[in-house]
């Protein structure tokens, strides 16, 4: 047999079918699907007996005591005997190609490990994650989150160098995370462009109802793997993916330097492990996209400063501006600043409703911009310093940026 599916569920009950159908009607049709009940309370068991006495491909197991989600994966990858492994969750769909298109990637070479695809996100909240395809890029993102993304939407070997591939079970959440890190240090990941994958968004979702214990297991697997490079605490760490993500939910604020000097160290390490393993070409080719992905961060975290600087001086000095002088504000302190384009590899797309203060603590910004004088120029000499002497030259050295990173 070629393929085992295998899926976790724990009270699953409301779209259990509907994950269910999706892998039952895939055109791939010899697999088996290993499906582990860890200890529903809901009316999952029902529905598992169902769909088992209709297809002969189904197998239930069923934990006693509910083990979570990992040690529950792994029992069903420890039961399969497929070549490859596909994972399902109980709340999500797979398009009917999705086993067809994941296997020719796998299919492609004897060193590819691991495929997934594209990700449409729906129902609470819609978007689209697509992994960049090639690797010495999605190793270097998977260094501040996990840009493979959903989790379940993936296929991979089910051995390598004769032991089976298993989730740790460390922490009860994104481990998955931690297991694409390890395996793009191990052979090749294939991101094909198609969708694979429909990841539904709703409130008992374990990333919206455990997100905060979620994000704090992932961020201790990140320091640990940025640690292969570069070691940092936990707080710097954070603070680099931040910064890299443009994720605006916390200020990067006075440890700039700090943030940009790790960065830099990082960055460097990186380049030469990318050497080791991919080549000269592929080092040079990297560290071009780095600097200009490099710039686009520094000038949105120079937006958001200036930003918030420019709206203190204009609540204390204009408490109620007139349209006109709304008008001339300096972009900065307008609400449409900065430009809502999202940046490559970016959390969120920019906008101000998830973006950061800015950088309120910072003291060097006059030279980060040149030499502006913040202090002295006043509103309209600001407006026109940033637009002509400083911001647009470093924008049209940007290309324009066209991935979003939900």
């Amino acid at each position: 047999m070629r393929l085992s599916v295998v899926m976790a569920v724990r009270d699953g009950e409301p779209y259990l079918s509907d994950a269910i159908e999706s892998v039952l009607g895939q055109t791939i049709a010899d697999f088996e699907f290993i499906i582990v009940d860890d200890a529903s309370r809901d009316g999952t068991a029902a529905i598992l007996r169902h769909y088992q006495r209709q297809d002969a491909r189904i197998r239930v197991l069923r934990n006693d005591v509910c083990q979570g989600p990992y040690p529950s994966a792994n029992r069903a990858i420890i039961e399969a005997r497929g070549e490859f492994l596909a994972r399902q969750d109980a709340d999500d769909v797979s398009p009917s190609n999705r086993f067809e298109i994941q296997l020719a990637a796998l299919a492609s070479g004897d060193d590819v490990v691991l495929a997934t695809g594209v990700v449409e996100m729906f129902g609470d909240r819609r978007g689209r994650i697509s992994p960049p395809a090639w690797q010495p890029r999605l190793e270097w993102e998977l260094l501040f989150q996990n840009a493979i993304g959903a989790g379940a939407h993936v296929m991979f070997r089910r051995v390598l160098a004769g032991q089976p591939v298993l989730f740790a079970e460390r922490f009860r959440y994104a481990e998955d995370y931690a297991l694409w890190c390890a395996l793009s240090r191990r052979g090749r990941i294939v991101c094909p462009d198609q969708t694979v994958y429909h990841y539904r968004q709703h409130a008992a979702s374990i990333s919206q109802s455990q997100r905060a214990e979620q994000d704090d297991c992932l961020a201790t697997m990140r320091r640990e793997y940025q640690a292969e490079y570069v070691p940092t605490g936990r707080a710097l760490s954070a603070s680099v993916a931040r910064y890299w993500m443009v994720s605006g939910e916390r200020s990067v604020g006075s440890e700039l330097k700090a943030v940009d000097a790790a960065l830099g160290r990082l960055r460097d390490r990186f380049l030469e492990y990318v050497e080791r393993r991919y080549g000269l070409v592929d080092r040079s080719r990297l560290d071009r996209d780095l600097r200009c992905a490099t710039r686009q961060r520094l000038a949105y975290w120079l937006y958001r400063s200036l930003r918030r600087r420019v709206r203190r001086r204009s609540a204390m000095r204009w408490r109620s501006p007139s349209s006109d002088a709304r008008s001339s504000m300096c972009p900065a302190a307008r609400p449409d600043w900065p430009p809502t384009a999202p940046l490559p590899g970016s959390r969120n797309s920019v906008d101000g409703s998830r973006a950061a203060e800015g950088l309120a603590g910072l003291s060097d910004g006059r030279e980060a911009l040149g030499g502006l004088d913040v202090e002295r120029r006043g509103r309209a000499g600001l407006d026109a310093a940033i637009t002509r002497d400083a911001i647009t030259p470093r924008l049209k050295a940007v290309s324009a940026p066209t991935i979003v990173n939900p």
